[in-house]
């Protein structure tokens, strides 16, 4: 979702980018506040080109409101010790990537309300602009529905459903009481799923019943999208918690076909890739992995010099790409496992030792299963 960003700015440290839809965005939202919300709330009052500049200048206040809310949550998060990556905004608003998860629901509670408690002070500020520039028909009319717009994305974001602020709130507060992040999560995320499929409905209904083109496809949007962020937190929850109980050890296969470093190549090739049709063999000497030979690497020999030529001629011993050790965190075996897409990965232990392999399918069902147990 965030691969297409721009960096922006860094500010108290963490970077700021902006998603390419977020352009998209600002497009709509002018078009949106010149076309309809003001040219309609005040007809007859400003011209065409203050009412595209006053358009323009909301829609760059209410990014900046999206960033100073984001910005909230982050420090609050960098205050009890939660490193935040980045801060990236999108279509939908912003989100703030942290390092670790969190840990403890009262720290959850607080970084949670911090948001909504930003975007309930710039409401007031904006509010105090329109007093303070009343004089400017303009401006004062600018501030003043800069208040309408953060008192609207406070009421949204405080729907007490997963991903949403009020969301996390509940799940805070349903988590400091059960104990259970999970069975916490799972609560706060169905009321974000039928929150979603309410906003679906609705859109739905107004696009039929009152021809809100606009209108009505952008609530189905939102609620899809937030759908989806709700399905997707979950899962993130359930895979952080079965990623902290999995045991490396247990998925160990003892029986591992190895091969040594005096065969030659045409024995790898006939007896060794044509029979077990593995990508790779660990190669071993004493009980000790010394690398891996691939099919690759034997494919790139001339069939008339693989008799002549050994495994020794041939081995790869940069083993970080493909083995896992018994102390390897199961986030960074999952990691692998994704990134190499092969079926077994040796696993060794802290003496180089090679003590089995762990595949790609054992690894899968484990996940499968805690998560199940987990749900």
């Amino acid at each position: 979702m965030f691969k297409r960003s721009l960096h922006l700015f860094k500010l108290w440290g963490i970077p700021v980018q902006v998603h390419i839809s977020w352009l998209v965005i600002l497009v709509l939202m002018t078009w949106s506040f010149a076309t309809g919300f003001y040219s309609e709330s005040y007809p007859g009052i400003f011209s065409t080109t203050q009412l595209w500049i006053m358009a323009f200048f909301a829609s760059l206040f209410l990014f900046l409101s999206i960033l100073l809310h984001e910005f909230s949550h982050s420090l609050v998060a960098k205050k009890n010790g939660l490193p935040i990556g980045k801060i990236t905004l999108f279509m939908f608003g912003g989100v703030a990537h942290m390092e670790n998860e969190v840990e403890d629901p009262v720290v959850e509670l607080k970084m949670a309300s911090a948001g909504p408690a930003m975007t309930l002070v710039l409401a007031g500020l904006f509010f105090l602009l329109s007093l303070l520039f009343r004089s400017i028909r303009a401006l004062s009319v600018l501030f003043e529905s800069l208040v309408y717009i953060n008192i609207v994305i406070f009421l949204f974001n405080m729907v007490p459903g997963f991903p949403l602020d009020g969301g996390r709130i509940l799940r805070a507060i349903i988590w400091y009481r059960k104990k259970n992040i999970v069975r916490a999560t799972d609560i706060a995320s169905r009321i974000g799923k039928y929150f979603a499929l309410f906003l679906i409905g609705l859109g739905l209904f107004s696009l039929i019943f009152y021809g809100n083109f606009i209108g009505g496809i952008w609530l189905m949007i939102i609620g899809t999208f937030l759908r989806q962020a709700a399905i997707r937190s979950y899962g993130a929850i359930l895979y952080h918690q079965v990623m902290k109980r999995l045991d490396i050890s247990d998925l160990v296969r003892k029986n591992v076909v190895t091969v040594g470093l005096t065969m030659d190549l045409q024995t790898l090739m006939d007896e060794y890739f044509e029979k077990y049709h593995s990508y790779f063999f660990p190669v071993v000497s004493d009980g000790r992995m010394l690398g891996i030979v691939t099919i690759g690497d034997v494919k790139k020999i001339d069939p008339e010099k693989r008799p002549e030529l050994e495994v020794k001629d041939v081995i790869n011993t940069n083993l970080t790409d493909y083995v896992i050790g018994l102390s390897s965190s199961p986030a960074r075996v999952f990691h692998l496992i994704n990134a190499r897409k092969y079926e077994s990965y040796p696993v060794v232990n802290n003496q180089g030792s090679l003590l089995g392999v762990i595949t790609r399918s054992d690894f899968e069902e484990a996940i499968r299963v805690m998560m199940t147990l987990s749900n």
